[in-house]
């Protein structure tokens, strides 16, 4: 957690090493949320999510994990 936000998200999937994946959420650098500055503010992890959803899912290194075989996502 950053200043009470969600830091990172834990990705869970199917397939591959089907090891869970630690992603930092990005830190936008424009206005500010809650009356605090968003370059102390990562993105809102319901936003990084429907991004994902949207992509199709996410590149874990030099492999592409669909969206398909994501099991679980958790905020911290």
């Amino acid at each position: 957690m950053l200043n009470g936000f969600p830091s990172q998200v834990v990705i869970s999937y199917t397939g591959g090493t089907g090891s869970p994946v630690t992603v930092q959420l990005p830190i936008p650098q424009n206005g500010s949320v809650a009356g605090t500055s968003q370059t102390q503010v990562p993105m809102d992890y319901t936003l990084y999510v429907k991004n994902l959803m949207l992509a199709g899912g996410f590149w874990n290194g030099l492999v592409f994990v669909p969206w398909s075989q994501i099991t679980s996502i958790t905020a911290s």
